[in-house]
């Protein structure tokens, strides 16, 4: 295994967070942990929930905000941030939201990825598309790109849904700096 600490790591995650017998411990462990995870799976290998499944273009999804908002095609920031990434993603096709969302950010033939968290109260969608059902097509995540190499990279959503599983550009670039 080429992480064997990320992978104990994400075991003593699940274990402190299933083993909680309080309610409020249990959530804040809970939350803690789903950010310890996300800023840990930022890696070139696919996560396990979208690993060796078959993608095609497709889907609409945008970026809102890494950090702040920035407007133009470039965001630029400094590689030893942590990323907070915020914006939505949906099957325009069959007007559902899948639930598994992936950032990937590609720069030449390389490939790095973090896992999503959906979320809703995107009521500016619901509006926008006339689809009750996209109030939930929001993501988020808080991403350690310490690790990458400086340099400009795509940014792309990889949606997994019960229908299809989609890679969407968000025709949008992250410029990361020294």
């Amino acid at each position: 295994m080429k992480y064997p600490a990320i992978a104990m790591i994400f075991i003593a995650v699940i274990f402190v967070v299933g083993c909680s017998d309080e309610d409020s411990t249990a959530t804040t462990a809970k939350d803690s942990a789903e950010s310890l995870v996300q800023k840990l799976l930022v890696a070139p290998e696919l996560p396990i929930a979208i690993k060796g499944l078959a993608f095609e273009l497709g889907g609409k999804c945008a970026i809102d905000t890494i950090n702040s908002p920035q407007a133009g095609e470039v965001i630029s920031i400094s590689r030893t941030d942590v990323i907070n990434v915020d914006g939505w993603a949906f099957d325009d096709k069959h007007g559902d939201v899948p639930p598994v969302v992936v950032l990937q950010l590609a720069k030449g033939e390389d490939r790095y990825h973090a896992l999503l968290s959906r979320h809703g109260g995107r009521d500016d969608l619901i509006q926008s598309f006339g689809k009750p059902e996209l109030g939930e097509a929001g993501y988020s995540g808080t991403v350690d790109i310490s690790s990458l190499p400086a340099g400009l990279y795509e940014i792309l959503i990889i949606q997994r849904g019960d229908r299809k599983n989609m890679v969407c550009s968000t025709y949008r670039k992250l410029a990361l700096n020294d």
